[in-house]
């Protein structure tokens, strides 16, 4: 095949650009290159592109059929260098942008950011009793009597009872800003409570909103509030409507205390501070203190109407989402780092206090400490708020693939629904706007072509009707594989644009014949030893370039190999197929940080949900969860089976709408909800009034 190149490369990436196509073609130009190359070859050129690409990077492949006929293939890079067909501008007009398309539609990223970095600033502020470092320092692997987290909950409690206000965060918040703070009236009320008895310190008072949001992060920063199975009967019929009447029904018993006879005579050493709680001594940990208070402070009335009581703004449950997922990855990266123990050059003040050592990432220097507590709270807030400034941009700039030929082509015969279908929402959208999200309910006859329609639909759902970025979420385990060859040779995918999650590395190595041995994990741990990274294998190649493994690199710790990969293709590839089990995390990991790779790639990709009718009641719940965070994250779902009982279609319908209420009062940009129901016989596709629930019924009566 004859190809064309073009670039239209600036900067440094021009002379990269050009070093590398001189290695491919013959220059014909300052910017093009003609040659004849196979199809493997070219695929080479653009694979050497991608790794090598930046925001200055703009290249397109023309195939020359004739003489008069030529065929846009891909393009590398900036796509607004060129139009749908590859042609390069003549002229152009410049306009003032700013970021408005991520970081100024996130109108609450100010109190994301305040209520993760205070978080991070408190949350192993239990760590600092004499219990904790009498342990660390001994190296015993003994229970604590009472957690951290819940320890760090009840010195914030001690904080606002000494401010003397529990209706308002103003005063206590103020004692922090102000620096009028007394660590010695918090240390009084911390050792009266701890004297009063069992009762008061296994739970916790009812707080101000700022108050009982932080609290709620803290505790939920390694694992989420949980009871044994006996003693969750007890709630089984009873509700919990409003975050208020959640957090009164947390106790000490939901996970966070050893309620071992020996344990128990020693709980009063978890209220005993002998090296302070940082405040006298930790310079760095104050300053940093004072600073997010004060922002706190500045935008208090905003939080306070958001969580008035009973009304909560469904905004309320994104904006603790995200926080929390920001917390947890700030604490996961900084805890995965060395500390500055060893350099002792006097940064940080309170070198008495510690927050963890080498045990658990490695056994040589189990014993050895790590982080002074100064340090890894200070850490984990700066990290976290990176990371939830990111958050906006990681949600809207991930990875798409264009150009998908397959795609493009008439269906043949009885396949050709597909076209009519996949038409039929491109004109809605055309005449009506991009503005909105779509739930599908695909429900053609076995053999129909289901699978493949779903691709063809999901490219009409994209902005522009020609680009493709969603998750293929399978029902059984052993068809993934099967299904990500399928892709590959139907729709022309290569592993560029398509990762495959496989149940196990021993299937991945019996389905490619590769009988190596495995490569040792990287893990990255938090002080539990829980894993954040893939345990499963991925079949994908590694395109990324450096500018994206930077922008990973703030997440994630750099130099984690085979794992950094792993991870960054997951997250990033266009098409991700897996069984739907590796996505439930994202809504039902209790314990860890198994649900920070889901949710992350949920909050940039649309989804589809095959054969939906196969799962357990059960599952479905779960289901409903993960459908219900694809439309808090303002994404389309799909769901496909050819016999999809109403009753499921609408409960999912029902799940997503609630989801996408919850969008639309976090963003400043509204979605409206379309509804497209479909089959090998028609499509319909409409508009749902969301505060009208009758309208639900559209959904169940196509079905």
């Amino acid at each position: 095949m004859m190809v064309l190149l073009i670039s239209r490369s600036t900067g440094k990436s021009q002379k990269t650009v050009r070093t590398i196509l001189d290695s491919f073609a013959e220059r014909i130009g300052d910017d093009a290159w003609r040659t004849v190359i196979t199809s493997d070859g070219l695929e080479a050129v653009r694979t050497a592109l991608r790794r090598n690409a930046t925001k200055n990077t703009a290249v397109s492949c023309h195939w020359i059929r004739s003489r008069a006929r030529s065929d846009l293939l891909w393009i590398v890079g900036d796509r607004s260098q060129f139009n749908d067909a590859g042609a390069v501008p003549v002229n152009t007009t410049k306009k003032k942008i700013i970021h408005s398309e991520w970081e100024n539609d996130w109108q609450y990223l100010p109190i994301i950011k305040e209520l993760a970095g205070l978080a991070g600033l408190f949350h192993d502020w239990g760590k600092a009793s004499d219990f904790f470092q009498k342990k660390l320092r001994s190296g015993t692997k003994e229970r604590d009597p009472f957690r951290h987290e819940w320890m760090s909950c009840k010195m914030i409690e001690a904080c606002v009872e000494a401010s003397g206000d529990f209706e308002d965060d103003t005063p206590w918040l103020k004692k922090f800003a102000d620096g009028t703070f007394e660590e010695e009236i918090v240390l009084n009320i911390l050792k009266n409570e701890a004297k009063a008895g069992k009762s008061d310190v296994t739970k916790l008072k009812k707080l101000p909103p700022a108050a009982e949001c932080l609290t709620w992060l803290i505790l939920s920063h390694h694992k989420l509030p949980d009871l044994n199975k006996d003693d969750r009967r007890a709630y089984e019929d009873e509700k919990r409507e409003t975050f208020y009447e959640m957090m009164k029904s947390l106790k000490s018993s939901w996970g966070y205390e050893n309620d071992d006879p020996d344990f128990v005579e020693k709980r009063q050493e978890c209220f005993r501070f002998s090296h302070g709680i940082l405040w006298n001594e930790g310079n760095i940990w104050k300053k940093h203190l004072k600073k997010w208070t004060g922002r706190l402070l500045q935008d208090y009335d905003t939080l306070k109407q958001i969580m008035k009581d009973p009304d909560y703004d469904p905004a309320f449950r994104e904006i603790l989402l995200n926080a929390r997922l920001a917390l947890v990855l700030g604490d996961h990266y900084f805890s995965s780092l060395d500390g500055d123990a060893k350099q002792d050059d006097g940064k940080w003040s309170a070198r008495d206090l510690w927050a963890n050592t080498f045990s658990f990432r490695n056994k040589k220097r189990k014993s050895e400490k790590n982080q002074f507590l100064e340090e890894h709270m200070t850490g984990v807030s700066d990290q976290a708020l990176r990371v939830a400034h990111q958050l906006p941009r990681f949600a809207e700039e991930m990875e798409k693939t264009y150009d998908v030929k397959a795609l493009k082509k008439r269906s043949p015969g009885k396949f050709s629904w597909q076209d009519k279908a996949a038409e039929t929402i491109r004109n809605f959208r055309k005449d009506r706007g991009e503005d909105q999200v779509s739930f599908v309910v695909n429900i053609a006859s076995t053999g129909c072509g289901k699978t493949f329609a779903n691709a063809k639909i999901m490219r009409a759902l994209s902005p522009g009707g020609d680009s493709l970025r969603y998750i293929l979420a399978l029902g059984l385990r052993t068809l993934t594989l099967q299904t990500g060859d399928e892709y590959r040779e139907r729709i022309k995918l290569s592993k560029d644009d398509l990762a495959v999650l496989i149940g196990s590395k021993a299937v991945l190595e019996l389905h490619e014949g590769d009988k190596e041995l495995e490569e040792k994990r990287s893990a990255m741990e938090d002080e539990d030893g829980e894993d954040i990274s893939l345990a499963e294998g991925l079949a994908y190649e590694d395109s990324l370039n450096d500018e994206q493994r930077a922008f990973m690199n703030i997440f994630f710790k750099p130099a984690r190999g085979i794992d950094a990969d792993k991870n960054s293709a997951f997250l990033y590839k266009p098409v991700l197929v897996a069984t739907i089990d590796h996505m439930m995390g994202a809504t039902e990991t209790i314990r860890g940080g198994r649900f920070i790779l889901p949710m992350l790639r949920l909050m940039s990709s649309d989804l589809a949900i095959d054969e939906i009718d196969d799962f357990t009641q059960k599952d479905l719940t779960a289901i409903s969860r993960l459908v219900h965070l694809a439309g808090m994250y303002g994404r389309n779902v799909v769901l496909s089976s050819a016999t999809i009982p109403p009753d499921l279609a609408e409960g999912m319908y029902r799940a997503y709408i609630a989801g996408v209420k919850c969008r639309n009062s976090f963003f400043i940009s509204k979605k409206r909800v379309s509804v497209v129901l479909c089959d090998e016989f028609r499509t319909e596709m409409k508009f749902m009034n969301t505060d009208d629930d009758s309208d639900y019924g559209c959904v169940k009566s196509f079905v």
